[in-house]
C-alpha cells in the first residue's frame, strides 16, 4: 500500500497527520504567510492585538487620544491659589499653558 507523503511548506511544522504554520504566520492554501503586525501591536494568536495606549483602527493601532477636562483642571487650579498653594502668578502660569493645549 503506497501512502502519500505530506509536503510541509516553509514556516510550518508537522501536526498529526497533516501541518499546521508556525507561531506568527497563517494558513493560506498550501502555504504559511506572515502574519503583518503594525507598529504599536504585537502577536495575539494568528492575529495581532494593538498595545496598551493605543485603539484599533483599520489596519494601525493609533494612540488614544485622553480627553481632557479643562474646566476641571482649571477648576483644581483655582482651588490651589484659593487656599494659598499657589500664588496669584503661579496661577496665571498654570491657567494660561491649559488654555494653550486647549
Amino acid at each position: 500500500m503506497c501512502t502519500k507523503e505530506t509536503v510541509i511548506p516553509a514556516n510550518a511544522h508537522a501536526s498529526g497527520s497533516s501541518w499546521a504554520c508556525n507561531a506568527g504566520y497563517q494558513k493560506l492554501g498550501s502555504t504559511c504567510n506572515k502574519i503583518y503586525v503594525p507598529k504599536n501591536a504585537s502577536l495575539s494568536g494568528s492575529s495581532w492585538k494593538c498595545n496598551s495606549g493605543y485603539t484599533k483602527i483599520g489596519n494601525s493601532c493609533n494612540k488614544v487620544e485622553e480627553s481632557t477636562d479643562y474646566i476641571e483642571e482649571l477648576k483644581k487650579i483655582k482651588e490651589l491659589l484659593d487656599s494659598g498653594v499657589i500664588n496669584e502668578e503661579e496661577f496665571k502660569k498654570m491657567k494660561q499653558k491649559i488654555i494653550d493645549n486647549m
